[in-house]
């Protein structure tokens, strides 16, 4: 009988240990929102176009959220990007909606949707913290590599375009054809959509609003292809298509950029490594101190237990001092370091792209601001390993800001941005080929006062030191093959894009953030292309850190494609 008795206390003690366990949180315990109970809002959400969209692009995520309580309600449409690729984070916009209210909001992201059924990209409404609605995606993805085809038309015309499709061919890019609404054109951009072609007939054309056309007419501009059309439109249409779409301006190459640059800005100067060797002297002056001195001394004053004392005292002494000479070296402020890249476009506009780095002094919460109309975009945290990151992006009225929660002391976080700018002006260029070399002149049209300028023909170059806007300058460029293979930031080639105020005879000039700019410039050069970059002081990015005191260093640099050297000869 004690045997039973002592069975059951047994069984009642391990019970109330395990509710213990769970009720402190030590397991985490899965909690579903009761399923009957009225959801607060009801979410739609179109990905892309028609909820389709080109793999490897920035697509618009367009969120309508209604209040389906009978009361205001406040809080956070959020879309939650689960990926194993560079771009991870939380996309978030605050909204009030009354009784009944519906609102809409777009998100620009880049186009690599999780489709785990464990881990897929959502979007949630959450209050007070606490989410109480998710609507898992599931947009349809095509092949980077394929033709995009947009059709706004009614159903007749849209039904014959579909049958004067011809069939595909082999070893060509395959055509998908995709229908449209009226919600699928955005009023702010289309660039870099991946979008190949919109037809569109006049009775949808007059539909859109006015901001909606000026979108369309701003990207045929740009390069896409754009065709009013009706039901005699035929084969010849889509063989137009097909030829075109080899020049499009539709790619992205913002994963590669995001990656150079955000890692070119945490080069910080003022963060210098300690020397390698007078680190390694300390390190090893430190063993033979708690080692073999320690142990002579202990031993000569027989109290060798003493040393369960010592070592641990000299270890902590130790680290407080590495930790106090940080603090000495590092200080107290945070450090943001921003490198731009100022591409210009034949049609006066500008794109940039700006990588951006912060060293945090202590541990905790951070925030960075950037101004509207720059897209913002959350990076993996690479130090963490984290997959999912802690980077949220705040859509606000006339800002965005880019949160970092939990970041750890001495480390290092990123992000990246785009904007694209009118009326920055162009390089007029009046450039031809004599004796295997290119001459003319090139004129600052711009805005940009630029220094220690090169004009670029793959392995030639011709440095300037500098071109103020208004200004030309003379070209007489050696026409020269790309050389095999070789370290780029070694060669001369590249020593002679730097800036002069870097010293490229320093052994570690290569870590420095102009290096690692025109590295990430690098690939673009070549082929037949014709290219000036020059150095600004003029820095496009005007971004802050929120509640912090902080030192902000920028660098920035300008590329332009000024014209592209014939086979036949001479310059186009």
């Amino acid at each position: 009988m004690k045997k039973r008795k002592r069975g059951w206390a047994t069984w009642l003690l391990f019970t109330v240990i395990i509710i213990c366990f769970f009720s402190s949180g030590l397991f985490p315990v899965s909690v579903r929102a009761d399923s009957t109970a009225a959801p607060v809002v009801s979410i739609k959400v179109n990905v892309g176009f028609n909820n389709t969209y080109k793999w490897d692009t920035i697509v618009p995520v367009r969120v309508t959220v209604t209040n389906q309580t009978d009361a205001p309600i406040n809080g956070n449409i959020e879309l939650d990007m689960r990926t194993n690729h560079t771009f991870v984070g939380t996309y978030s916009k605050p909204l009030s909606l009354k009784k009944g209210e519906s609102k809409h909001v777009t998100f620009r992201v880049h186009a690599q949707f999780s489709y785990f059924k464990n881990n897929p990209s959502y979007v949630k409404w959450v209050q007070n913290g606490k989410t109480l609605v998710k609507h898992p995606m599931a947009p349809n993805n095509i092949p980077n590599d394929s033709i995009f085809v947009g059709i706004l038309a009614n159903e007749a015309v849209t039904t014959h375009l579909l049958r004067t499709q011809p069939p595909e061919k082999a070893n060509a890019p395959s055509i998908h054809v995709q229908p449209l609404t009226l919600e699928d054109i955005p009023a702010d951009t289309l660039r870099n959509s991946g979008l190949n072609a919109l037809l569109i007939d006049k009775e949808e054309m007059a539909r859109l609003n006015e901001q909606q056309k000026k979108t369309v007419k701003d990207w045929a501009a740009q390069g896409g292809q754009l065709f009013t059309v009706d039901q005699t439109s035929g084969k010849g249409l889509w063989e137009t298509i097909g030829k075109k779409a080899e020049n499009d301006t539709s790619s992205w190459n913002g994963t590669y950029m995001a990656s150079q640059l955000s890692d070119a800005a945490t080069y910080m100067p003022e963060f210098k490594l300690p020397d390698v060797s007078l680190a390694a002297l300390l390190f090893a002056a430190y063993i033979i101190i708690i080692g073999p001195v320690l142990f002579y001394i202990m031993k000569r004053r027989n109290a060798r237990e003493w040393n369960w004392l010592f070592i641990p005292a000299l270890s902590i002494i130790a680290a407080l001092a590495t930790y106090g000479y940080g603090k000495w070296q590092y200080g107290n402020k945070v450090h943001l370091q921003n490198v731009s890249l100022i591409e210009v476009n034949n049609d006066g506009s500008a794109d940039i792209r700006s990588g951006s780095a912060f060293f945090a002094p202590h541990s905790g919460d951070y925030s960075l601001r950037f101004p509207k109309g720059i897209t913002v975009f959350p990076l993996k945290d690479r130090e963490r390993g984290n997959p999912r990151s802690n980077t949220r992006i705040l859509l606000q009225t006339d800002h965005t800001e880019a949160q970092f929660t939990n970041t750890a002391f001495w480390s290092l976080r990123q992000a990246f941005s785009e904007q694209h700018q009118e009326g920055i002006g162009t390089f007029a260029a009046a450039l031809t080929t004599q004796n295997n070399r290119i001459t003319g002149t090139i004129r600052n049209h711009t805005n940009y006062a630029l220094r220690n300028v090169c004009i670029v023909y793959k392995d030639g170059v011709q440095t300037i030191p500098a071109l103020a806007p208004g200004d030309s300058i003379q070209v007489n460029v050696p026409i020269r093959s790309v050389d095999t293979p070789r370290s780029f930031l070694k060669s001369d080639f590249a020593k002679a894009l730097l800036p002069a105020s870097l010293d490229v005879e320093k052994r570690n000039y290569t870590r420095s953030p102009e290096a690692r700019l025109i590295e990430s410039i690098y690939h673009d050069i070549g082929e037949q292309g014709i290219y000036l970059i020059g150095w600004t002081d003029q820095h496009p990015l005007k971004n802050e850190v929120i509640n912090e005191s902080y030192q902000l260093s920028q660098l920035s640099v300008v590329k332009a494609k000024i014209g592209e050297l014939k086979e036949t000869g001479g310059v186009k």
